[in-house]
């Protein structure tokens, strides 16, 4: 199912739920949620992106069952936390992670 169809069903069930006005209510959404409804959907495609990765799909099967319309929406967005979907895919194998501190 493409990305659009999911979010509209969702913004569909949302608004009969709640009984807000799609056009009014949009801050409330963001209010409530914490987010605008573009990023929650964009972190739930991501989500679904990570959880077939973690399921053993191979890369492209899972940036489309997804719901990406291609494979660089999915490197723009980071996606895959920061590192390539197929390292991801691996468990982060391989990668090395730094970090520093700063006094505050």
């Amino acid at each position: 199912m493409g990305r659009w169809k999911i979010f509209k069903r969702f913004k569909k069930v949302f608004f009969r739920k709640t009984g807000w006005s799609h056009n009014r209510d949009w801050p409330r959404f963001k209010a409530l949620v914490g987010v605008s409804p573009r990023e929650f959907q964009a972190a739930c495609r991501a989500d679904r992106l990570r959880a077939s990765l973690r399921r053993g799909d191979d890369v492209t099967t899972a940036i489309y069952v997804a719901g990406y319309g291609s494979p660089s929406r999915v490197y723009e967005g980071g996606a895959a936390r920061g590192m390539a979907p197929s390292v991801y895919r691996k468990g982060g194998a391989g990668m090395q992670v730094a970090y520093s501190t700063v006094a505050s």
